[in-house]
């Protein structure tokens, strides 16, 4: 007995094939502020920022290379990645800051309540370094 295929009909091999070939699709967050301090000391900041956080808000630590770039993995959100990095532009007595989210998102929307919170998050911890630059500054 002879099996046709269709020229619409896949192999299994070649379905398997396509398979292989679908790339991930990610979601990326940035949110990005000017800062008022040279990056030296907003990388300070951002060290105690770090350091007083509640434990997993920051993961795991992947790349420290100050004073311009942190990157952290956070394990115990609604995701299946999330790696979260923190870099800085030097401008002379001001620097520009740039916080980035790369999410690999659960099916079904499981991660869109957390990928919603994310740049309020983010924007959120731009305040509490302008205040903590500002706190410095004036008693300093």
């Amino acid at each position: 007995m002879v099996h046709q295929q269709t020229p619409d009909q896949k192999t299994p091999a070649q379905t398997k094939q396509k398979q292989r070939k679908q790339k991930k699709i990610y979601t990326t967050i940035v949110v990005e502020s000017p800062m008022q301090a040279t990056r030296t000391d907003v990388w300070t900041q951002l060290m105690q920022l770090v350091e007083s956080a509640a434990t997993d808000e920051f993961g795991r630590e992947m790349s420290n290379e100050p004073p311009w770039r942190y990157v952290y993995s956070r394990e115990t959100v609604a995701a299946a990645l999330c790696e979260c990095s923190v870099t800085m532009r030097d401008d002379g007595e001001s620097c520009n800051l740039a916080w980035a989210a790369l999410i690999d998102p659960l099916p079904d929307g499981a991660s869109d309540e957390f990928i919603g919170t994310i740049r309020s998050t983010f924007e959120g911890y731009l305040e509490q370094l302008k205040a903590a630059i500002t706190d410095t500054r004036s008693n300093g």
